[in-house]
């Protein structure tokens, strides 16, 4: 059995020492440990593109380095197992599936091997497992300073929220749902959930459906300035 480790030693939690934290309850499982840590943007997608002769995956980071991996996995055409260790700022999809938000005890968790199938989702290339968000959302993270993020951690995606929504400007949308139903009108935020956390905080949606082949879908027409 082969286990391959990527490591984002920059993410929100990470820190010194955790590594081998998560590689002591591991160790038994497998006959072999190749451990990659990334040093720059997609370096992690990279990594798991290289993972179709390893039997399992462990990923230590936050919720952008396990899309990333997610993305380097899914169009392999043998996928490894999947394991997520929550070391970043947030860890949305790892609270959906109730893991520890302690590392070394999250790897113990993984050392079990308790095996669940999970929804993937796309858009045209590209996958994710926690949501696919348009417009408030989407400005939200890309005006998160990073600086703003390292030094306040959850509270900065919050800030860049609020800020955000004081400048939303509604988009049009058309949307094909199942059946041949669709949906036309304006919003400021619309968001297809399959994980039951964002920015930390649960949202009450998909609790226990993160693998029932479906999406929660919420639409939001107007941020209310008062």
């Amino acid at each position: 059995m082969r286990l391959l480790l990527i490591s984002n030693p920059t993410a929100g939690s990470n820190r010194a020492g955790l590594l081998q934290e998560v590689i002591d309850p591991l160790a038994g499982m497998f006959d072999e440990i190749v451990i990659r840590q990334t040093t720059q943007s997609l370096d992690a997608l990279h990594f798991a593109e290289e993972a179709t002769d390893f039997d399992a995956l462990v990923v230590i980071g936050g919720d952008g380095t396990v899309f990333e991996v997610i993305n380097g996995v899914a169009k392999l055409d043998k996928r490894p197992i999947l394991g997520i260790i929550p070391g970043g700022t947030c860890n949305d999809f790892a609270r959906t599936l109730g893991l520890p938000m302690v590392p070394r005890l999250a790897a113990e968790m993984i050392a079990t091997q308790q095996i669940v199938e999970v929804d993937l989702g796309q858009v045209n290339d590209t996958y994710f497992l926690n949501f696919l968000g348009l417009g408030l959302v989407a400005e939200a993270s890309i005006g998160l300073d990073t600086e703003e993020k390292a030094r306040l951690g959850k509270m900065g995606y919050y800030l860049s929220t609020i800020r955000s929504s004081m400048e939303a400007e509604p988009f049009s949308y058309e949307l094909e749902l199942a059946e041949g139903q669709k949906m036309t009108g304006e919003a400021v935020l619309i968001l297809a959930a399959n994980g039951e956390s964002l920015g930390g905080i649960g949202t009450n949606l998909s609790e226990g459906a993160y693998n029932d082949g479906k999406l929660d879908l919420v639409i939001v027409d107007e941020v209310n300035s008062g």
